[in-house]
């Protein structure tokens, strides 16, 4: 049996036991009990995550061709898993780097994590990533050489990695669509977008428009997805207020933990007044007010010098009154004076 077919095989499997295992952990999260709930992860519409898969294919991989080094005691092991964890911590960054880089997405977000590079990776989840590679040597790895070994034997199954690749690459095409739209209208707005609070945000409005929320197909046709990205950017204050009310969410947590969330959140509504900034930029708002305050200055300065020529041209009919009244008194006074005898 091929090699490419043997991994197309683990990869299959990496992204939908990770989908499941992602859809579990964001609804029993222990850490955020007031966000539980059933999400669909990820920017696929189907049961799958890319990321879960490669990390499959690098973990069978290596503990298969560097298996036999870990037998010969505890620092070889710890090593090679090591090296398993390395290796995952570094695809997660790529990933998530393309992402943010090509399509203005965030995928996730470890802002809030102590260590973290850029939001992308952190300390923490690389640990998670090296519970996950003690937990498959041991637990699972024996199983996935039984199941390459099945596969082997049952060439069969094949149609159906056909048909999984065949449903995956139509996928990739419709969601990445659909990716790049929200990435034209984030470069308008000159922000990130964060794709799990966007998804979110989408069952908010369909709650509010008495809209079925659904599973997968989030972006239905019931509405366009500019209606969806307007209603995302929509309300400044309301947003702030759903920030703030984030904070509240962590009340039982650690006062570091906290102190990290409520700096995360700061720096989000440092960003949404950016977006309201560029949103007026680009529509032109200050420059037509500047333009508009000239022309409003323009006008008084016009208004003013027309009533101080308004106010010249109401003296001057006074001046000749005095003047008239000055004339016809001087016959008179000529008049009082004695004559000559």
């Amino acid at each position: 049996m091929s090699v490419f077919l043997e991994l197309a095989y683990l990869f299959f499997i990496g992204c939908a036991a990770g989908w499941g295992m992602e859809v579990l952990f964001r609804r029993f999260n222990p850490i955020a009990k007031n966000t539980r709930k059933w999400v669909n992860p990820g920017f696929l519409v189907g049961p799958y995550l890319p990321i879960y898969g490669f990390g499959l294919v690098t973990g069978f991989t290596i503990f298969t061709l560097l298996g036999p080094y870990m037998k010969k005691g505890i620092l070889m092991m710890v090593i090679v898993i090591l090296l398993v964890v390395i290796l995952m911590t570094i695809i997660e960054y790529i990933a998530g780097k393309i992402f943010i880089l090509g399509m203005n997405i965030k995928l996730w977000d470890y802002s809030n994590m102590k260590g973290n590079i850029q939001g992308i990776i952190c300390p923490q989840f690389s640990l998670i990533w090296a519970g996950a590679a003690v937990i498959y040597y041991f637990l699972i790895h024996p199983y996935m050489l039984r199941a390459v070994r099945w596969l082997s034997e049952n060439l069969a199954f094949s149609f159906v990695i056909g048909f999984f690749y065949g449903v995956f690459m139509l996928d990739c095409v419709y969601s990445f669509r659909v990716v790049a739209r929200v990435r034209a209208y984030a470069r308008e707005t000159g922000i990130t977008v964060l794709y799990s609070e966007f998804k979110e945000n989408i069952d908010e409005y369909k709650a509010l428009k008495s809209m079925k929320p659904k599973f997968f197909m989030k972006l239905s046709n019931e509405a366009s997805l500019r209606d969806y990205l307007e209603n995302y950017f929509r309300d400044p204050e309301k947003y702030k207020e759903n920030l703030e009310k984030r904070l509240e969410q962590y009340s039982e947590d650690s006062e570091v933990y906290k102190k990290l969330r409520k700096e995360y959140l700061e720096r989000q509504k440092d960003n949404l007044e950016a977006v309201v900034d560029a949103v007026g930029d680009k529509l032109g708002v200050s420059e037509k007010l500047e333009k508009t305050g000239d022309k409003l200055e323009e006008v008084g300065d016009k208004l003013k010098e027309a009533v101080d020529k308004l106010e010249e041209a109401v003296k001057r009919p006074e001046e000749a009154v005095d003047k008239l009244e000055e004339a016809v008194k001087r016959p008179e006074e000529a008049d009082d004076k004695p004559g000559d005898t």
